[in-house]
């Protein structure tokens, strides 16, 4: 997949393979980057459970994630799903199918394919699916199985359902309940500052609404939880959410459990301070008891077109004059 309007700053050759015994269970992704002029760099992990396929899918988005953008890239694989995927253009058609098939039944693995499609834009791309074992492939299969077998394996939280269903409390909601795609940020001039929340709601083959606010004095994590809450609380019914956001701090309090751990605690964390932002997580605590939702992190600035259109409308609110005051910051 060639991308428009990218400064070449050099050329690299990409390895990337994944390893698993098994499918589904655990397994490990590798990637080896021969750059001009540079050393190779061997990059490695696993999970405890998961696919193959989907450790496929990583192993090019660790890959991207570490090359400066603007780079021409081939990129060697062993994997026909991962080849075509891009040099036959399925994740641009996905995109526009809004993640469906030619059966109308979600696309396997979008939550890694959506990460795939902020990166792509970024880079030359050339595909090559490797028939025959090369001693650079054969490494890279090394580094997966040894990736495969390590003692602090990750925990792939979206593999249950294979289908983006990544922190997905599994509520049962009833049969009619729709699916809607929520992209959220938050932005603050100064920390604390002037800042802005914003979130885009897409519901199937509706357009896309575009909720922003913003408030005189606050802080970047406030509006990052801030634009979850506006987002969950604009939708009228319970719904599965695939909600992306760029902050850490909001997926890993779901992801890693710390929402739960501070419930239990009385809102102390394991250092038995008094949690930050204890009345936004409160808020947001309540709207998921409502939703089934699925936090996905993405990696902000990078191309992803919903987060760029939320951290435009998120900066604007930040830069109006006539601001509301944040009394929760306030009472911090």
């Amino acid at each position: 997949m060639h991308a428009e309007t990218i400064i070449q700053t050099g050329h690299c050759s990409v390895y990337i393979e994944a390893y698993s015994k098994r499918t589904p269970g655990p397994g490990g992704w590798a990637v080896c980057i021969y750059e001009e002029g540079k050393e190779p760099r061997e990059l490695s992990g696993g999970y405890q459970k998961t696919t193959y396929n989907r450790l496929q899918i990583i192993s090019l988005i660790k890959a991207l994630q570490a090359l400066q953008k603007g780079c021409t890239v081939d990129i060697y694989s062993r994997s026909e799903y991962v080849c075509n995927a891009i040099a036959k253009r399925w994740l641009s058609l996905w995109e526009q199918t809004n993640w469906m098939n030619r059966e109308k039944q979600p696309i396997k693995n979008r939550d890694l394919w959506q990460i795939m499609v902020s990166l792509v834009p970024n880079f030359t791309i050339t595909m090559h699916f490797v028939k025959v074992p090369t001693v650079e492939s054969s490494r890279c299969e090394l580094l997966a199985k040894e990736g495969s077998n390590g003692n602090q394996l990750e925990i792939d939280n979206a593999y249950p359902g294979g289908d983006g269903s990544s922190l997905r409390s599994h509520k049962k909601l009833n049969d009619n309940a729709e699916t809607v795609t929520i992209h959220t940020d938050g932005s603050c001039l100064g920390n604390p500052g002037p800042g802005g929340w914003a979130c885009v709601i897409q519901r199937n083959g509706e357009k896309p609404i575009e909720l922003s606010g913003g408030f005189r004095k606050t802080t970047n994590n406030r509006m990052e939880i801030l634009s979850v809450i506006e987002a969950l609380s604009a939708l009228d019914t319970p719904s599965y959410v695939e909600l992306f956001s760029d902050s850490q701090y909001v997926c890993n309090a779901i992801e890693k459990r710390w929402l739960k751990s501070w419930l239990r605690n009385n809102w102390m964390t394991a250092a038995r301070k008094p949690v930050k932002n204890q009345d936004l997580w409160r808020r947001l605590n309540e709207l998921l008891e409502s939703h089934s939702v699925s936090f996905f992190w993405l990696r902000g600035h990078a191309g992803q077109k919903q987060n760029e259109r939320c951290d435009a409308l998120a900066k604007a609110q930040a830069e109006r004059s006539d601001l509301p005051v944040d009394e929760g910051f306030l009472e911090a």
